[in-house]
Parts: structure tokens; sequence; C-alpha cells
């Protein structure tokens, strides 16, 4: 097998300059906007093309979180197979993606295995020429479509949905002020907060426009004692306060007992 990093694929009749994509795959209710859209872009390179995390989140648009969490998804159903290839050194190198057609939703060319892909001239410095890079520095804004797929990932982790709407248009002023990895890790540490009340949570419109996902954890919340747990504490101070009382009177009945005692020996000695 080879075990080159990059993306490794079958070859389709849609390569080329285009990248053609069923029906089916975009229809598909078991992925979320982001896997579609990352498993469109992974199609979209020549089979051996080696790719970088940083190029992937730059050229989506998404966070480090985001990308994850597609990955993780495409992998559960069956359309991508990953591995880290290790360097000569024994040093983490890149991944190796294996693009799968895990419902058929593609009509492979036949006799094309993944592992007659070539890796020969398709590196990060030397893109292949169905591609086009978009530079670094870009004025270009994220687009409506953008900030839906990211709005899908906070919706999905923040732990309360109220007023999707409203919570949709704070999310889109939020993303002006913090990038989508902070409000997502923002929105997790909330969620997974111990000391949060689970009677109480924030709706998502207010949690946004606080800018909450720059808050720390709470602090330790003191549980308020039950009736029958105040009770069993007032029935142990009162047996302390007992027992305390006993004991008083004991060792004063003994000083009286000492000092008597004492009074009848001298009597007897005169």
């Amino acid at each position: 097998m080879n075990v080159q990093p990059g993306i490794y694929r079958p070859e389709f009749p849609m390569d080329r300059n285009f990248t053609m994509v069923p029906n089916a795959l975009i229809r598909d209710t078991d992925l979320n906007s982001t896997a579609k859209m990352l498993l469109i872009y992974l199609l979209s390179h020549k089979s051996g093309y080696q790719i970088l995390d940083d190029q992937m989140m730059r050229e989506l648009g998404l966070g480090r979180h985001a990308l994850r969490t597609a990955r993780k998804e495409l992998e559960a159903i069956g359309f991508l197979e990953m591995g880290r290839v290790r360097n000569p050194d024994n040093t983490l190198g890149a991944y190796r993606y294996e693009v799968r057609d895990a419902r058929g939703y593609f009509s492979p060319v036949e006799d094309s295995p993944v592992e007659r892909s070539p890796v020969e001239d398709s590196t990060v410095e030397n893109p292949p020429d169905n591609r086009r890079l978009i530079p670094k520095k870009t004025n270009l804004k994220k687009t409506k479509v953008d900030n839906t797929v990211d709005f899908d990932i906070f919706w999905f982790l923040y732990p309360k949905k109220d007023d999707k709407p409203l919570a949709r248009r704070s999310f889109e002023k939020a993303l002006n002020r913090a990038t989508l990895d902070e409000i997502v890790s923002g929105a997790e540490r909330y969620r997974d907060d111990p000391n949060r009340d689970p009677g109480f949570t924030k709706n998502p419109s207010t949690w946004l426009n606080a800018d909450a996902w720059e808050n720390e954890l709470l602090p330790d919340r003191k549980r308020k004692m039950t009736n029958a747990e105040q009770g069993a504490l007032l029935a142990a101070q009162y047996r302390a306060e007992e027992q305390g009382q006993l004991e008083s009177a004991g060792a004063r009945n003994f000083e009286l007992e000492s000092e008597w005692g004492s009074m009848v020996r001298g009597v007897d000695d005169e």
C-alpha cells in the first residue's frame, strides 16, 4: 500500500477542471454542511496532492475544531480513511486521506485503484493544474453560506436551543469580534462547566451578545442543604452539646468528691 501523505481517491468522470457532485450527496441528511463541503473540497484535488491543515482551514474558512469535526463525521460514515504518515526521522508528517465512495454516489473509472494515483510532482509548493490557490491575504468577506455552516456548528454544541433566528443574528455579529474557534471553545466550556446551575442556562443570543466565550469556569457552587440534611445537622449539634454538658457535670462532680474526701481525711487526722 502506498504510504505517502496526500489525498488519494479513484478517478471519476468529473476529473479535469471541474468537480461534479452527485445530487444524492448534496441531499444526504446524514452529513452536515461542513462535512459535505470538506468532502467536495478533497474531491477537487488530483490524487496524490499533499495538503496541510492550515491550507485547508484558510481555503475553506473553517477553524481547527470545525475541520476536525467534519473529518470525524466523514470517517464515521465511511467516506474517508485517514492516517498520519511518519517522516524518515520518525516525526509525524502530513495526513494521508483515502477518499471512499461509501454509498455508491460516484461511478469510478474501471480498474482505477487508489494506489495507482501517483504522488510525484504533487506537493503543497507545486499544486496541480486543476485548481487555483486563494491568496493568503484577501479582502473577501465571509459569505452568508459560510456563516450558516459556522452557526450550525455553534448551534449543535450550545446546551440550550432557544430563539434560533435571534441567535443566528447575534452569532453573525459575534464573528466580527471573535473567531469561530473562540466562540465554539467558549460554548463547549460553558456547556461542560460542572459549576453551571443545571436549572438555568443562558439563551444563546444573550450568551453571544455578552461575549461570554471569554468567560472562565464558574466558581464552585455551594449546594443548599435539604430539609432532611438540615434536621440531621441540628440533631447532631444538639447531641454534641448535650454530651458536652454531661461531661462538664461529671467533671464538676469529680472535683466536689475530691474536695469532700480531702475534708474527711483532715478531720480524721485531728
